[in-house]
């Protein structure tokens, strides 16, 4: 029997860590390389993105994101989502210089055939005001955070193992 390979899952922290809770992806991404994960996963900083995170997302076949998003809900709120279901969002959310890089990003690389299987976990802040560190109603949401994308990262090796 031939063994397959794993696919390639990268789990991308965004945000802008002098801005409070908007720091919050990358926090949860630095706790996670800190952790032991499968081997097909890759933990990435990606700080506010960019056209060079266009090249990553060619070799990945599951993309997990984390970010912060202002959905004006209560602070510490964890969100779960597909980028396609972004634009059912009323406008009042607030969609920071970086997501909107993101989702330039994510219609290129659909055009580009090279667009991977994306969940966006993102976490309502409480302040995205200047400042380092996470607020406490955010920082208690990083760990359940991180155990949500434990759970995912799972979820797609198990599928795909039972596809072997």
């Amino acid at each position: 029997m031939v063994e397959k390979k794993l696919p390639h899952i990268m789990v991308l922290g965004v945000g802008n860590e002098i801005l409070q809770d908007e720091g919050v992806g990358i926090e949860v991404v630095k706790t996670l390389q800190s952790m032991e994960v499968p081997v097909n996963v890759e933990i990435v900083e990606g700080g506010t993105g960019g056209l060079d995170l266009l090249k990553v997302l060619e070799e990945t076949n599951y993309l997990l994101i984390v970010d912060a998003v202002d959905a004006r809900t209560q602070p510490g709120v964890i969100f779960r989502f597909k980028p396609d279901e972004v634009s059912v969002l009323p406008p009042e959310y607030g969609i920071s210089f970086h997501q909107l890089g993101l989702f330039e990003i994510f219609s290129m690389a659909k055009i580009l055939g090279k667009m991977p299987d994306t969940t966006i976990f993102a976490i309502q802040p409480a302040s995205m005001t200047w400042g380092i560190g996470l607020t406490p109603e955010v920082a208690a949401k990083v760990p359940v955070v991180i155990e949500q994308i434990l759970e995912e990262i799972a979820g797609i090796n198990e599928k795909y193992q039972s596809k072997m």
